[in-house]
């Protein structure tokens, strides 16, 4: 079995893409000046199912860097290929579930000083 080390391109620069897509996908899905809580969880759930698409994306890309005949074994076994690119997608959840929670609580307390400002008035 061929292992490969770990490494900036298959290592690094996935989690790099991930954690800073973590940030960036809610930050443009959410609404500026909301006063909405169910806005923003609307926002942070959209952006958890694009943020396993686009790890998803990004093993293909990965693969195919590396020279993987990735497409044709997907045409042989769909379901196979498929399973395996999700379960290394919702691997790098351990990246991006940390930092979409942060990103949530953050918009969760702009939204709540935005109700407070509208209280004093």
């Amino acid at each position: 079995m061929d292992i490969e080390p770990v490494g900036l391109l298959n290592t690094g620069l996935p989690l790099a893409i991930m954690a800073m897509l973590a940030v960036l996908i809610p930050l443009r899905i959410v609404l500026r000046g909301t006063r909405s809580q169910v806005q923003v969880f609307g926002a942070i759930a959209t952006s958890a199912v694009l943020l396993t698409l686009a790890g998803f994306a990004l093993w293909i890309l990965l693969f195919l860097v590396r020279g993987a005949p990735i497409f044709g074994a997907f045409m042989h076994a769909p379901g196979v290929i498929g399973a395996i690119l999700l379960r290394r997608s919702l691997m790098l959840a351990i990246i991006w579930v940390p930092v979409l929670a942060l990103v949530w609580l953050s918009l969760a307390q702009k939204v709540e000083k935005r109700k407070d400002e509208d209280l004093a008035r």
